[in-house]
């Protein structure tokens, strides 16, 4: 099988040549996206170019556009490749676990997503993101990755024209590719590999503040009727209580849960999501489903025990994000 390799690189040091020699010796096919690094980095990308087809961005555009310039270009550089991997300039992926990543596309594997051990060595500047990363889209996808942010995945070369235009420039950009693989329903491969912090993590490029808060609002912007849609929900119940009283508060769970489940679906298919398969519109009506269970059996259970239904409600209103983390999460670990 050809493989090509794609590795984004901004301001690299001599480990970029090393990575690339190492992996042309391995027989692969290799693209440098050079993301606007200046003219100081000439030396570097001159020796890389003996290993590797080159391509060059006049401004620094982020992670995300030099990988999409990367995957644009690659059909065109390497019309016999098969499959693709990228991999990160700086050294933090081996050429042993891109070779692993290989096999697996080899073995018929469509999207390949590794992870790593995020275990107590973990540099802070990483450990929390990846952490809160992890929550965020396992409660709002009901898909659970161990590590949404590694960056060696490797996919089958029909990926690269959609991989090519998901939004996302900068480090929001791989979130944006799992929320697309998420929203197309397609099989995920995940499979461990070494965790290489070099210096602590140092070398990279990666913004604490200003990358976490892309990556976030990603997931807002791609969640965005839904979100919307449950809001409406729950003020439409607490508004039936406060001017109706507890008589009818069942029905309206019921009603407005259906009601506005059924809202968020069509928006995100007709709007958000152009292409979305029954089965994640099934998974997307399962967990509203959930959640009016929850949001019933609670109002019971209060009710039972003495709590006015409001209280109850909220109760469940706070309970939804865990309990839609954990159900995934033990389905994982069970399957596992």
């Amino acid at each position: 099988m050809k493989i090509t390799v794609l590795i984004p690189a901004y301001m690299p040091d001599k480990t970029l040549i090393d990575l690339a020699k190492e992996l042309s010796g391995k027989g692969f096919s290799i693209l440098v996206v050079d993301d606007g690094s200046g003219a100081d980095f000439d030396g570097i990308f001159r020796e890389t170019k003996e290993f590797a087809e080159l391509v060059r961005l006049e401004k620094n555009g982020g992670k995300g556009a030099a990988l999409k310039t990367g995957f644009s270009k690659l059909p065109e550089l390497f019309p016999d490749s098969e499959a693709v991997i990228t991999a990160d300039a700086d050294g933090q992926h081996s050429v042993n676990d891109i070779c692993r990543v290989a096999q697996e596309l080899e073995k018929g594997a469509s999207c390949v997503i590794t992870e790593r051990n995020l275990g107590k060595n973990i540099p802070a500047r990483s450990k929390f993101g990846n952490d809160l990363s992890r929550f965020v889209y396992t409660a709002t996808t009901g898909r659970y990755l161990y590590d949404t942010q590694s960056g060696l995945r490797g996919f089958a070369i029909e990926h690269c024209d959609w991989l090519s235009k998901v939004g996302g420039n900068k480090y929001d950009y791989e979130m944006s590719v799992l929320l697309h693989i998420d929203k197309m329903n397609l099989p995920i491969t995940t499979m461990p590999i070494d965790t290489i912090y070099i210096n602590k993590n140092e070398s990279s490029h990666f913004n604490p503040v200003k990358d976490t808060l892309r990556i976030y609002g990603r997931f807002m912007r791609t969640l965005l009727f839904s979100l919307i849609a449950n809001i409406l929900n729950h003020i439409a119940v607490i508004v039936s209580l406060v001017v109706f009283g507890e008589k009818y508060i069942m029905p309206v769970i019921l009603i407005s849960g259906v009601f506005f489940t059924a809202l968020s679906i069509t928006l995100n298919k007709c709007i958000a999501f152009k292409k979305m398969s029954a089965s994640i519109i099934l998974k997307m009506a399962a967990l509203s489903l959930l959640r009016i269970c929850i949001s019933a059996g609670l109002c019971a259970l209060g009710k039972l025990i003495g709590l006015p239904y409001i209280a109850s409600y909220i109760i469940s209103l706070i309970l939804h994000p865990p309990i839609q983390f954990l159900i995934p999460y033990w389905l994982s670990r069970a399957k596992n």
